[in-house]
């Protein structure tokens, strides 16, 4: 049965999202303190975990430039300060834990691999190489480190938050809902020339004021969130979810690639319209093209309508064609690219330094870790050793999924979402060769919002693929039974 878009979790999740910015910009921190701390209890009384998850996980995040870094200060110890979404991965932890939840998780061999190595490349940078701490206290990498493994209890945490298809759904339909935040205030910074966080939030104005005063407006806000709601969008249309109209699932995805396009990030345009390709062509109805052509219209409205929009139509067209120049050998896309230059350079030379085990967590590594050249970093703190176990885990899900879906029948309605499943697994290798790491070892170590957004995907692939097995089941128990 399709319920409401509207239901009551809905209008109590927009409006929580919307206290929440009013704390943020217009109350003394003791406030905000008492504000989020509250946040958490109702988050361990709460029987919906999915619907906090998804609520702090925004609000800890950037969606709509509303949020952004302005929940890293919710409460201090002394001279630490922590976020919100560390406070969360604690608390999370500890409730789901209590429980003893047993989750069937399909990649756990070689999940358990790389986290093996993981704290062995930990304790190779601390105690072989060295980490002299960092920063001014000398404590900084330590620091870093501790916070780092604090946000790792969310690979234990979110499967269990998760289990179940039914509380994906409950879980994702909020982060359709926060598409659409986002999306205003993506719209919002190019109109203003700034994005509400700065107008109202940030300590720093004249700072901000001045990173963004370029010509061309980047509104690169909830990607990690644009991310996960393409996916979902598309593996329900493609699996004929019941919970969410088709209808629906096309405006989201339209949403998405209007979003990736309009914060001007080539790697991610090239990522989803990969994606999308890959959607269409298993969809194969003319359908999902028609509804997909409600963002070119929205874009097209917007440029008729407005000259600031116009010149940012403009200003992303011309960025992405510098792609052209990057195919005919400028590794520097002229000017505009330097992860294939001098980032690529500066990670490298410490590989070439340890190239069997990797820099590990060691000083070096660290002061040089750069989250745009995703697989110069893998080889950086995890050597050719760390680079070949994140490779089996790749090639174990691609053998995993194409495994059991060749074991589906015909009719099973899961079959055409495993098969895209592979396609997204490349889109991620896409935005981790191009824009920011989605995979690795030092990938995590700031902040905490990988941890949760890459644990997140994989945790969803996982329940798809566990639905496709239990929906052959009861395929096959039918045939017996009929005969």
């Amino acid at each position: 049965m399709k319920k409401t878009i509207f239901s009551n979790e809905v209008i109590q999740f927009i409006s929580l999202f919307i206290l929440s910015a009013l704390v943020i910009y217009f109350t003394p921190s003791v406030v905000q303190t008492g504000y989020f701390l509250l946040l958490l209890l109702f988050f361990w009384r709460s029987e919906k975990d999915y619907f906090w998850l998804a609520l702090i996980y925004v609000i800890g995040k950037d969606a709509g430039g509303i949020f952004n870094h302005l929940t890293e200060e919710v409460l201090k110890v002394g001279p630490i300060n922590l976020s919100l979404i560390f406070l969360f991965s604690i608390v999370a932890f500890v409730k789901v834990y209590r429980k003893h939840k047993k989750v069937n998780f399909l990649f756990k061999k070689p999940f358990k691999l790389y986290l093996f190595y993981l704290f062995f490349l930990i304790y190779l940078g601390l105690l072989i190489y060295g980490n002299e701490g960092g920063g001014k206290s000398g404590f900084r990498y330590y620091f870093q480190i501790f916070i780092f493994l604090i946000y790792l209890l969310n690979f234990y945490s979110i499967p269990r938050i998760l289990n179940s298809l039914t509380k994906i759904e409950g879980f994702i339909k909020l982060i359709f809902i926060t598409l659409f935040l986002n999306l205003l205030g993506q719209i919002y910074h190019i109109l203003k020339g700034i994005p509400l966080f700065i107008k109202y939030g940030s300590p720093d104005k004249e700072f901000y004021l001045r990173d963004f005063a370029e010509i061309l407006v980047r509104p690169v806000w909830g990607h990690v969130f644009i991310l996960i709601g393409a996916i979902s969008a598309m593996l329900f249309y493609l699996t004929k979810n019941e919970r969410f109209k088709e209808s629906y699932l096309l405006v989201i995805i339209s949403l998405c690639m209007v979003s990736v396009f309009i914060g001007a990030t080539r790697g991610w345009i090239i990522a989803l319209s990969f994606m999308l390709i890959g959607f269409l062509l298993i969809n194969n109805k003319f359908k999902s093209f028609k509804f997909l052509f409600i963002g070119l219209s929205f874009i097209g409205i917007l440029f008729i309508s407005s000259f600031v929009v116009r010149n940012q139509i403009s200003k992303v067209y011309d960025r992405l064609t510098t792609l052209e120049d990057l195919a005919k050998g400028d590794l520097s896309a002229g000017g505009t690219n330097s992860r294939l230059s001098t980032r690529h350079d500066k990670v490298m030379e410490v590989f070439y330094k340890y190239p069997i085990f990797g820099g590990g967590f060691s000083t070096e590594v660290m002061d040089k870790t750069d989250q745009h050249v995703g697989n110069q970093n893998i080889l950086m703190a995890g050597g050719i050793i760390g680079y070949l176990i994140v490779l089996y885990f790749w090639i174990y899900y691609i053998n995993k999924v194409l495994k059991i879906r060749n074991k589906l029948s015909l009719n099973n309605k899961y079959r055409n979402g495993l098969s895209f499943m592979i396609v997204i697994f490349f889109s991620t290798i896409l935005i981790h060769s191009s824009s920011t790491s989605l995979y690795g070892y030092i990938a995590f170590l700031k902040g905490g919002s990988k941890i949760i957004q890459i644990t997140i995907i994989y945790v969803i692939l996982n329940q798809f693929l566990l639905s496709a097995i239990e929906f052959e089941k009861n395929i096959r128990q039918k045939k017996l039974y009929y005969g």
